[in-house]
């Protein structure tokens, strides 16, 4: 009885290692990295993909992500700081990949993903903002629509070893958002300036400068769930398991 308890042991030590390996999930599919078309094999079923994994995956822990809900952002820049609670965001379901650059030998990989709206509904607070030459303060509802959205993403990438298998290791990550326009509308938003009657049309009049302050929490936000959804796969999934 002994002997093939010993014996279990160490055929479950001499397993282990292969045990925290997980296939790719069946809306996932591979791409081979010698293929003259990978990245356009990429894009294809990144896009196959999106809608499927923002309802979540609990084998590799990707959390809901159609909608995400935030306790807290805050976006400030300078002289203006805008608290945001209990945002919602439901757009990450309509990203769709446009272009991609992987190359695992230079180390180096970048995509662009495209949103036609990009909607957060919240909670705010903001004290004594500077918008130009305006002094802004209130609480109440927020509401921001960007349109016609473009995210340029860079990463560097290499290899390690895992449990004896390859892993994708990123380092380095930068996310740049570039919106055609932008739509914002602060409830019970107020200016200690004489004069100034709708605080909001003055906004929408320099929607540019709103989008200024707040563009980098917003990348910021954006960029820390795609980290969070690569690093699922990619600390979870072998090479061999994602690339033919």
């Amino acid at each position: 009885m002994w002997k093939f308890g010993f014996l279990f042991l160490v055929i479950l030590f001499a397993i282990a290692p292969n045990i925290t390996s997980i296939q790719l999930p069946d809306y996932m599919k591979k791409c081979g990295l010698k293929d003259p078309e990978l990245n356009k094999c990429i894009i294809e079923h990144a896009n196959d993909a999106i809608p499927v994994l923002v309802k979540g995956d609990d084998i590799l822990g990707i959390p809901i992500l159609s909608p995400v809900i935030i306790p807290k952002i805050d976006l400030y820049d300078g002289d203006f700081r805008l608290d945001l609670s209990n945002v919602t965001f439901d757009n990450f379901k309509d990203f769709i990949m446009t272009d991609i650059h992987f190359d695992i030998k230079e180390k180096e990989s970048d995509f662009v993903l495209k949103s036609k709206y990009m909607k957060f509904a919240a909670k705010y607070a903001i004290k004594d903002g500077q918008i130009l030459t305006r002094s802004i303060s209130g609480n109440g509802k927020f509401l921001m629509t960007l349109v016609n959205n473009t995210i340029r993403y860079k990463v560097n990438v290499a290899t390690y070893e895992k449990n004896g298998e390859k892993h994708i290791r990123r380092s380095n990550p930068e996310l740049k958002l570039e919106s055609e326009r932008g739509f914002y509308y602060f409830e019970n938003i107020l200016s200690v300036d004489e004069g100034m009657e709708d605080v909001n049309i003055y906004l929408q009049e320099h929607w540019e400068e709103v989008q200024r302050k707040t563009q980098p929490g917003i990348e910021k936000f954006i960029l820390k769930y795609i980290e969070l959804v690569l690093s699922a796969v990619n600390d979870n999934v072998p090479v061999k398991e994602i690339f033919l």
